[in-house]
C-alpha cells in the first residue's frame, strides 16, 4: 500500500481518497461518496474537482478549488498558495471528523463510506493529503456506524417530542446543505394541484416555489430529479424549494 501512495505525487492543493480493493467500486456508490465529500468542501469554502484516477487499487485525486480562488491568485500568488493549503486542511480535517462515528455520529459521508466497505468489497479507505494519509473507514468504523444507527431507529419510534425536534432539525439541515451543493435527489410530485419535490432518504415533501425558482419549467410530475437549489425552513420544517437548477435522472 504504501508504494501506491508514494505514487501519488499528490500537489499542496490536491489530496486523493485511496479505495483498497480487488474487484473495484461500483460506479454509482463512488459518484454518492465523492458528493458526499464535495458537500463537505462546500461548507469548508471550496470545491472538489477530480483530476486523476491511478491503477493499483482505486486511487481518486480531487483538486480542492476555493471560491475566486484565480483573480486571488493573480492579485497575491504567494498570499493565494497558502491559503490554498490550509483549505486543503481544513477540507481533509472535517472529512475526517465527518467519517468518525464516535465524534460526528450518522453522517451522510459516513454512511456512503460504510456502504463502500460492506457492499463494494472494500477492505479500507484512505485520506491522502500533501502531508498525511489518515484512514477514515474500514469494516470496524463501518460495524460502529451501523450499531450507532441502530440505536438510534427505536428512539425514533417513540422519542419525546424534544427528541424527534432535534432529529428533525438534523435531517432538515442536512436537505439544505445537499440542496445548496447541487446533489439532493428525488422525485418531482403534483399535489393540490401544486409541484412537490420529495428528495430521497428523507421524509418530507416540499413544495417548489414557482415564482424564484429559476429551473421551475424543468420540472414535471413523476420525473426524478437532481436538484441544486436553497430549502426555506419556517420553524425548523421545510416550507418550500428554491430551484436554480435540475438535471433529471
Amino acid at each position: 500500500m504504501t508504494n501506491n501512495l508514494e505514487r501519488l505525487g499528490l500537489a499542496p492543493d490536491e489530496l486523493a481518497f485511496y479505495f483498497v480493493t480487488d474487484s473495484g467500486i461500483e460506479a454509482r456508490a463512488l459518484a454518492n461518496f465523492l458528493s458526499r465529500a464535495g458537500t463537505v468542501a462546500n461548507r469548508h469554502g471550496a470545491e472538489l474537482r477530480v483530476v486523476g484516477i491511478k491503477d493499483g487499487s482505486v486511487n481518486v485525486t480531487l483538486r480542492v478549488i476555493a471560491k475566486n480562488a484565480a483573480k486571488e491568485f493573480f492579485d497575491k500568488p504567494i498570499d493565494a498558495a497558502l491559503k490554498v493549503t490550509t483549505l486543503v486542511g481544513a477540507v481533509a480535517a472535517g472529512i475526517i471528523y465527518m467519517m468518525t462515528p464516535s465524534k460526528a455520529g450518522e453522517t451522510p459521508i459516513a454512511k456512503a463510506g460504510a456502504e463502500i466497505v460492506i457492499k463494494q468489497n472494500v477492505t479500507q479507505i484512505m485520506l491522502i493529503t500533501h502531508g498525511q494519509s489518515v484512514l477514515v473507514m474500514d469494516e470496524a468504523r463501518a460495524i460502529e456506524l451501523r450499531e450507532l444507527v441502530q440505536r438510534d431507529e427505536l428512539p425514533k419510534l417513540v422519542a419525546p417530542e424534544a427528541n424527534r425536534a432535534a432529529i428533525m432539525h438534523r435531517e432538515v439541515a442536512d436537505m439544505i446543505a445537499d440542496a445548496r451543493a447541487g446533489t439532493l435527489v428525488g422525485e418531482i410530485i403534483l399535489a393540490d394541484d401544486q409541484l412537490h419535490f420529495r428528495p430521497e432518504g428523507y421524509h418530507f415533501l416540499v413544495p417548489v416555489d414557482p415564482l424564484k425558482s429559476e429551473s421551475f419549467h424543468d420540472l414535471h410530475p413523476g420525473g426524478r430529479f437532481m436538484i441544486t437549489g436553497d430549502i426555506v425552513d419556517v420553524g425548523g420544517r421545510p416550507d418550500r424549494l428554491i430551484v436554480y437548477g435540475a438535471v433529471e435522472k
